[in-house]
């Protein structure tokens, strides 16, 4: 799909077509609910005077989590990143973007809310991404 980019699809039949000419094995997806929507983490999205104040709000709003989290957990988090994915899991904004092996679950996501807005599918090679 690294070739569709702005492409416009109508239909799911639309969808599955462009799907064959995509190695399944080798991309993630994410979905979006408008299509102006850029690939920003949560915690990216935070409006903030500087960077600084964005560091500050995301050590804060974690903390807090883990703070008020613990007593819920049949086992805890770890390390830093075990305690980002649960916080991700339960809606706190984090630096962490979801993807998906599924282009079928961020069709889902790209159409999930706003339907009179126009969703967006973003795909890309994993060894991309990773790197």
């Amino acid at each position: 799909m690294d070739d569709l980019v702005g492409k416009h699809i109508e239909t799911l039949a639309e969808y599955f077509d462009q799907l064959y000419m995509v190695d399944s094995q080798t991309h993630i997806y994410r979905g979006v609910a408008r299509s102006e929507y850029e690939l920003i983490p949560a915690i990216g999205r935070y409006k903030s005077k500087n960077f600084e104040s964005r560091l500050v709000f995301e050590h804060r709003i974690l903390e807090e989590f883990q703070i008020r989290a613990v007593r819920y957990l049949k086992s805890h988090p770890s390390n830093d990143f075990e305690w980002l994915f649960l916080a991700q899991h339960y809606g706190i904004p984090t630096r962490l973007l979801d993807w998906s092996t599924s282009p079928l679950v961020a069709l889902y996501f790209a159409c999930d809310k706003d339907l009179d807005k126009e969703g967006a599918v973003f795909s890309t090679e994993m060894s991309l991404w990773y790197s």
